[in-house]
């Protein structure tokens, strides 16, 4: 089978195969250049679109994301993070994109979007946490305990624990 030719990206006009950019993308990866990372992506998916890599580029709006949140560019981490949920990530990318809204005070719109999740069931079971401490931040300990007495099973074992306690303290 003959190997699929790309074009080269940075590096000249020269067409390289899939492996040889899927090389180059771990490169700038380990080099932590995720914008340069992105780019380079898109640039290969116009001239390729069914190219495939990995990680997935959502990964890789993640890995910006978090990159641009501890340079303390919450707005700029935001917007990456945000981009990493359109392109199907959870979870992690939810946890982020709420820290950096919490940053910029937003936290009614950090429970819009973490709710959202929450009740769509696209949240994972370990990160439904942060929607109940989201709520807890507000004082809404009356979702936290009507969440908590009709979607256990929502909560692993240690956070209903642990919300249970903090609810006891109120």
């Amino acid at each position: 089978m003959a190997k699929r030719r790309f074009p080269k990206l940075g590096l000249g006009n020269k067409p390289i195969t899939q492996d040889q950019f899927q090389m180059q993308l771990q490169s700038l990866l380990k080099q932590q250049k995720y914008r340069q990372a992105l780019e380079e992506i898109q640039k290969a998916l116009r001239a390729q679109p069914d190219l495939v890599f990995t990680p997935a580029e959502s990964e890789i709006w993640l890995l910006r994301g978090k990159q641009e949140f501890q340079k303390k560019d919450f707005k700029q981490a935001e917007t990456s993070l945000k981009g990493s949920l359109q392109l199907g990530a959870v979870g992690e990318a939810h946890y982020w994109l709420a820290k950096c809204l919490l940053e910029r005070n937003q936290l009614d719109l950090a429970i819009a979007i973490i709710g959202a999740a929450f009740e769509d069931a696209s949240l994972p079971k370990e990160y439904s946490i942060c929607y109940a401490k989201l709520l807890l931040l507000k004082g809404d300990t009356a979702t936290v305990e009507q969440l908590l007495s009709k979607q256990t099973k929502r909560f692993p074992a240690a956070q209903q624990h642990w919300l249970r306690g903090v609810l006891a303290l109120k």
